[in-house]
């Protein structure tokens, strides 16, 4: 992830035939290009949420790792200048609440914790007030716990 992040995305594109320098793609003052990728932020969100838990539930939870990656894209391409949307990164954040765990799988068996690589790779904006925030950022520890205390107990249940 941190490879493609890093990426220089804003470079100038050379004509092959001649060697002249042809246009400059604009990617980080591209507003457009931001809102369509907030927007599909939004949109994944809801509809990963929306079936989170049920019995139509499939691979939403893997649904919630790429919105965290691409909300932390978005983060990484928007310009030093702009201020992050609070309600989103809320949204986003929000989804350790729902689901304090994912589980990635690939040969082994690797938790992925939305809150932990948030704060990694788009920490909290100045804007977002860390109270307004579920579960608090020091409360993570207890909430995972919680989270798997209900899991087993719920385990336990449907297996007796």
């Amino acid at each position: 992830f941190r490879a493609c992040a890093e990426l220089d995305f804003e470079h100038t594109l050379e004509s092959k035939m001649n060697n002249e320098l042809d246009f400059v793609v604009v990617v980080r003052d591209n507003a457009i290009l931001l809102a369509e990728f907030e927007r599909a932020v939004k949109i994944k969100l809801d509809r990963a949420l929306a079936l989170v838990g049920t019995a139509s539930e499939t691979d939403e939870r893997l649904q919630l790792v790429q919105v965290a990656a691409l909300y932390c894209f978005i983060r990484r391409i928007a310009p030093a200048k702009s201020e992050p949307d609070p309600k989103l990164y809320r949204s986003v954040w929000s989804i350790e609440k729902h689901v304090p765990v994912i589980t990635l799988v690939g040969g082994r068996a690797l938790p992925f914790f939305v809150a932990d690589f948030l704060l990694e790779h788009a920490p909290p904006p100045p804007n977002v007030l860390l109270k307004k925030i579920e579960p608090l950022p020091n409360a993570l520890d207890n909430t995972r716990r919680e989270a798997c205390k209900r899991l087993d107990s719920h385990f336990e249940t449907q297996n007796q």
